[in-house]
């Protein structure tokens, strides 16, 4: 701006020098021809150019003027803006630095929250493995207590069953042995009524007891009684003609000679015994025929010649009518029958005969006699409860 300054004066001179000898020439020949009012108009013609080369001339004279007042104060002011760019850049460098750094601690503490994540990792895993070898060591523990203990259950069962091997069989003597099925305690639906004054109410058994496999033989009963008094001879038939006095006779010695505990089975009892956790009318099934069992007008057969029920009893039905220790009707609730004898006259007997038809071999078939009484169609089976 300074040098256009220096050109504005320049031009102005010159411009002014071209004008005015401009002037002079025109002003010198038309002058001395012209009139007043030619004259007059020559010299605004004259006049105007100067005035604008004048202003024209001033204004670049005053923009120079500033130009060179602004450069003066740029120039006054230059230490001061170059302190103030220096204080910006200093305060920029503290301001990165200062990002910097927090960037750097964020990157130390990231860096230390992994590896204390890596430690908490590594302790975890430790107490990890820790506690596996000790649960490892407990189960190891308890299974080998489980052992131990199964080993006892086993020693003890074991035990039972040659106790319950002991109590199954028991020696007469001269090979004569009495053949026992334990029966479970339990619960078991009774069969519907069928005459024979036996409600659908149920049979509960609290304690397991051993009944005889078999009905009781006459080899059983001759070496306990000393005598036969069956009819038809043979060892392996059931001993009948024998009364309920009879049996309890029976009973005494035999328990005497073996210290067995014996008895008559109860009607319950004989009667859970007989279903084995069956509800039809036999125990296998609700038909009866000649494969199954003695009965209807047949000679009596020597035990065991019919399939076992699922207890392991044989000849629950047919064969020969078997005495329970029961009077006939005393349990009124569960047994009556209005046609039949007064109460505490006569013993239940059970399982229809050979000579009977098949529906007093029902497992619900019932019968009584005298306990006085003999017959060639009744015998008997025992029970014990220890």
């Amino acid at each position: 701006m300074f040098f256009l300054f220096f050109i504005g004066i320049g031009l102005f001179a010159l411009l002014f020098i071209f004008i005015m000898h401009l002037i002079y020439l025109n002003f010198q020949a038309r002058w001395r021809s012209s009139t007043e009012a030619e004259k007059t108009n020559t010299i605004i013609l004259v006049t105007l150019p100067v005035l604008g080369t004048a202003c024209i001339s001033v204004f670049i004279l005053i923009m120079g003027y500033k130009d060179n007042q602004n450069r003066i104060e740029r120039e006054a002011r230059q230490p001061e803006l170059d302190a103030q760019y220096e204080k910006n850049r200093a305060a920029s460098y503290l301001r990165e630095k200062e990002e910097y750094e927090l960037k750097d601690r964020d990157r130390i503490r990231e860096i230390e929250k992994t590896k204390k994540d890596e430690e908490d990792r590594i302790k975890l895993r430790e107490i990890q493995e820790s506690m596996a070898i000790v649960k490892k060591a407990e189960m190891a523990r308890l299974k080998q207590e489980q052992e131990d203990k199964n080993k006892l259950i086993e020693l003890e069962r074991l035990k039972q069953e040659e106790i319950a091997k002991l109590k199954r069989v028991t020696d007469l003597g001269n090979g004569i042995k009495i053949d026992l099925s334990l029966v479970p305690s339990g619960y078991a639906k009774k069969g519907p009524d069928d005459s024979f004054g036996l409600n659908t109410s149920s049979l509960s058994i609290e304690k397991p007891f051993y009944i005889s496999k078999y009905e009781t033989t006459q080899e059983q009963w001759e070496i306990i009684m000393g005598n036969n008094p069956c009819r038809t001879k043979n060892p392996k038939l059931p001993v009948t003609n024998v009364s309920w006095l009879d049996c309890q006779a029976f009973i005494k010695k035999l328990n005497l000679k073996t210290d067995g505990d014996y008895r008559l089975p109860t009607e319950d009892e004989w009667e859970y015994a007989c279903r084995a956790g069956t509800t039809t009318s036999y125990s296998f099934g609700e038909s009866i025929s000649k494969e199954n069992a003695n009965y209807d007008g047949s000679s009596i057969k020597t035990v065991g010649n019919y399939k076992p029920n699922a207890f392991g009893l044989y000849d629950m039905h047919g064969n020969v009518l078997e005495w329970c220790e029961d009077w006939y009707a005393e349990k009124s609730g569960s047994f009556s029958n209005s046609n039949g004898p007064e109460p505490k006259t006569v013993r239940v007997l059970r399982g229809g005969s050979f000579d009977y038809s098949p529906a007093f071999a029902k497992s619900s078939g019932r019968s009584y006699y005298s306990p006085t009484s003999r017959s060639n169609l009744v015998g008997f089976r025992l029970v014990r409860t220890k």
